[in-house]
């Protein structure tokens, strides 16, 4: 994990399963919850893929007071 943050700053991961998916809707959503930019990590992979390469970086991310969440709810505050 990186250093703390004054603040908490908001992540957001999202993911389909297929290349027919679109990620549009759930970004408009992340960013309504405040994730912008290099806070918002996406990527399109099966779920029964264990290697989320994006998910794993946005982990390896987080800092003391980051949220990190989904376009539904947040996962956590680390």
């Amino acid at each position: 994990m990186h250093g703390t943050h004054p603040e908490k700053r908001p992540i957001g991961y999202a993911r389909v399963s297929t290349y027919g998916q679109t990620l549009d809707s759930q970004l408009e959503q992340l960013r309504k919850a405040g994730c912008h930019g290099r806070n918002v990590y996406r990527e399109k992979v099966t779920g029964a893929r264990a290697d989320r390469r994006e998910l794993n970086r946005m982990l390896a991310k987080l800092a003391p007071g980051d949220v990190a969440g989904t376009n539904e709810r947040p996962i956590f505050v680390a």
